[in-house]
This record gives C-alpha cells, structure tokens and sequence, in this order.
C-alpha cells in the first residue's frame, strides 16, 4: 500500500465527519517485538508532521513500543 493512499485512509474519516487532526497532540508509535528491528518507514505527507515516540500514555496506562510494562511500572510506583 502506498503511503499516499495509507494518508488517505487516515484522514478520510475525517474530512467526512468534519473532524480535523491535531498535528501537536497527534503521536506515531510503531507496535513491534522486542528483539526485532525497530527501523521502520517514515510517515508521508501530509501526515509528516506527527512526532513518532518510543512509549505513549493513553487512558492512564504508559504503554512503550516493545509493550513492555517498565515504563508503567515506573511511572506508577513514582506517584
């Protein structure tokens, strides 16, 4: 699949319901397991602008992209 159409998929949705992207809130995270090659390809445009990370926080829960609990654990007993 090509990015151009992989962008157009992500942001379809969107333009029909009249919802728009938040570049700055908006974060790539690539889900993959921990011994394996962490490279991987660099989003196109438009979507060029989102920061990619190596853990997120989502509904309370620190999630890394190894899924390891770690970061979870850490960030938890730090409280």
């Amino acid at each position: 699949m090509s990015l151009l159409k992989m962008s157009y998929l992500i942001l379809s949705p969107g333009v029909v319901n009249k919802l728009a992207l938040n570049l700055i809130k908006t974060k790539d995270i690539v889900f993959h397991h921990p011994h394996s090659s962490k490279y991987c390809l660099p989003l196109g445009l438009p979507l060029s602008g989102i920061e990619r990370v190596s853990s997120v926080k989502l509904l309370g829960i620190h999630l890394t992209s190894s899924l390891s609990m770690d970061e979870h654990v850490r960030q938890t007993i730090s409280v």
